[in-house]
């Protein structure tokens, strides 16, 4: 026991340190990919349920396909060939250099793409959720359509979608794990790393475990608070104002 805890203190003689940091960067990689997939999810889920048939299947083609492949595989391809495909978006207008991404932004784009893949049909389905008659109602009180859907369907429908969202977030904290494969020094690297130099691999993917866990613990401290806050108002049921909206 005195070995373990060696291993893990703060300071020159422990991998304390590594693995705190470690820890710091797997929950930014974590809440910026969440924050970037939610405001992308959105849009996309607008496009779905828009009128408009190419919106619906540019929308759904991106979610079915970053839904349907791996997120390794995303954030491999993103960090050896994302730098080369821009680089030959921008020949055309005259660029001939080299653009680097680092392997933080890369972990961090290609998990944005993966959440926003599915939180595209996370909102589309609290959107639908919403009973038509709300609309009306707003239609009537002399809302015109965009005011409605933020005043009056938005609000709902984010209620209606918040478990999906949490389960969402907390998929997404788990993925942050497979940047690691791509260099970045997030809590899982940090623990591969002092386990190899240490030849002593139980104790650090221990922490690894205490540390996903904790930040887990939060995070639906967290989310029950928010839950908590958007069932104000609400009874056991709420209110029906009409049929739910067609798919």
């Amino acid at each position: 026991m005195t070995e373990i805890s060696q291993l893990l203190t703060f300071g020159s003689t422990g991998w304390g340190d590594e693995l705190f940091f470690g820890a710091q960067i797997t929950f930014a990689i974590a809440v910026l990919s969440y924050v970037i997939g939610i405001v992308l999810g959105l849009l996309g889920a607008l496009m779905k349920v828009s009128k408009s048939r190419s919106a619906y299947y540019l929308a759904h083609s991106y979610s079915v396909v970053f839904r349907g492949v791996p997120e390794l595989l995303i954030i491999s391809i993103l960090y050896f060939g994302g730098s080369l495909a821009i680089a030959a978006m921008l020949r055309p207008v005259g660029f001939t250099g080299y653009i680097d991404f680092s392997p933080f932004v890369s972990g961090t784009v290609a998990l944005s793409l993966v959440t926003a893949a599915y939180a595209i049909e996370v909102f589309r389905g609290g959107i639908l959720a919403v009973p038509i008659g709300q609309t009306d109602a707003a239609s009537a009180l002399g809302l015109k359509r965009p005011r409605a859907f933020l005043l009056v369907v938005l609000p709902q429908a984010l209620r209606i979608a918040l478990p999906g969202l949490t389960n969402l977030w907390l998929t997404i904290l788990k993925n942050t794990s497979f940047v690691s494969v791509i260099g970045v020094v997030d809590l899982l690297r940090a623990a591969y790393l002092g386990a190899a130099a240490t030849r002593s691999p139980l104790p650090f993917f221990l922490a690894v475990l205490i540390g996903y866990a904790l930040m887990t613990w939060f995070s639906m401290l967290g989310i029950n608070m928010i839950e908590g806050w958007t069932r104000r108002g609400y009874g056991a049921r709420a209110p029906d104002l009409g049929k739910a909206r067609n798919a």
